[in-house]
């Protein structure tokens, strides 16, 4: 079995690095910008950037924040605002290391990945780190035809493996690899959202992940030394 993590938002809180660079980026271009729990909330609902800036009339601007925030959101000043779920971090340090464990995730810079997992001390979690960039136009494609590259599948019961996202993407991504699929509503998307991909499992806040990963997860897993 392999357990299969998408990065922002299962394994790292993203919220306030996202909130910083929408911000930042509104406060560079003059304009005023919700509070952060009104931002998050839209975010995380799938609400579309000019929907977001027209609640502070900023929608005329909308090409020129994305620019700026797509320009910071990945650069060492916000990537040091991302942090680890507390309530999980002695579970997956326990889990991982039990458990082969991939990462599987969609970033623009690679190096930034393995950087900010460095920093945080979590690299030697991983077996393999994935940074899925391709032509596919839709994204759980991508990250399907990633993991499909590695041919490590071969040789494991792929029901037995599992595939563990905050959003529609990785819950639709391990559907096609034909994996189980664990869906975490505490993420970048609401648990609305999450349940509407169809996940075999779904967990609404990291406490009750954490529960589930250090009791039922490990009697039913448990390797045998």
């Amino acid at each position: 079995m392999i357990l299969f993590f998408d990065l922002d938002g299962p394994i790292l809180d993203v919220s306030e690095k996202y909130y910083r660079a929408y911000a930042d980026s509104m406060r560079s271009l003059g304009c005023t910008f919700l509070a952060k729990n009104d931002y998050w909330n839209l975010k995380r609902s799938k609400v579309p950037d000019e929907e977001i800036l027209r609640k502070t009339s900023g929608q005329h601007l909308v090409g020129r924040y994305q620019a700026l925030r797509n320009g910071c959101i990945e650069t060492d000043p916000y990537l040091a605002l991302d942090t680890v779920w507390k309530e999980l971090y002695e579970t997956y340090d326990m889990v991982f290391r039990m458990h082969n464990a991939v990462l599987v995730t969609l970033r623009t810079y690679p190096e930034k990945v393995i950087q900010e997992l460095n920093d945080l001390d979590i690299a030697q979690w991983f077996t393999r780190v994935l940074v899925c960039m391709g032509d596919h136009s839709l994204k759980w494609q991508t990250k399907a035809a990633t993991v499909r590259e590695l041919e490590i599948l071969d040789s494991e019961n792929v029901r037995e493996c599992i595939f563990v996202g905050d959003t529609e993407t990785d819950i639709l991504a391990g559907k096609e690899l034909g994996m189980t699929t664990i869906g975490v509503a505490f993420g970048i998307r609401t648990p609305e959202i999450i349940e509407r991909a169809g996940p075999d499992m779904i967990f609404d806040d990291p406490d009750e992940f954490s529960r589930y990963l250090s009791r039922e997860f490990l009697d039913h897993h448990r390797i045998l030394s």
